[in-house]
């Protein structure tokens, strides 16, 4: 996130979201929002990541990962 010079904000560069369910993150984001998917972490890092419509990346993470 950048500032301008009277504080208030000029853009935003990166956005980090915790979510309850990865997978149900994912489709909406990826098929309800048609944001850009780019990849999912290995099993045990639950996380994925997107790229918005401006080029700046989203990522997602389980906030309680689910224990198989």
């Amino acid at each position: 996130m950048t500032q301008t010079a009277t504080g208030g904000l000029a853009r935003i560069r990166q956005i980090a979201l915790a979510v309850r369910d990865l997978d149900a993150a994912i489709v909406f984001y990826r098929d309800r929002l048609r944001i850009r998917f780019l990849f999912r972490t290995p099993p045990g890092l639950w996380m994925a990541f997107f790229r918005d419509p401006d080029g700046n990346p989203l990522a997602i993470r389980a906030e309680h990962p689910k224990t198989a």
